[in-house]
């Protein structure tokens, strides 16, 4: 599980790009249960864990992604 605090993921308002879902919570840890942080340029094709390729993204769209760049 992603531990980061960084205020870029810290928020009340998080939507999934792909599919529009808003997650709304006053506890940001209760989104784990919703959301998942996609790395934007996966791993397993030389992506890194830099802030800068990592976004919230729903777990059903996550999923469907898988290692694809979209």
């Amino acid at each position: 599980m992603f531990k980061n605090t960084n205020p870029k993921f810290i928020s009340h308002k998080i939507i999934c790009p792909v599919c529009g879902k808003q997650m709304q919570n006053k506890n940001p840890r209760s989104w784990r249960n919703y959301m998942t942080i996609d790395h934007i340029y996966p791993k397993a094709r030389g992506g890194s864990n830099d802030l800068s390729n990592m976004q919230a993204m729903c777990k059903e769209c996550n999923q469907k992604k898988g290692c694809k760049v979209i």
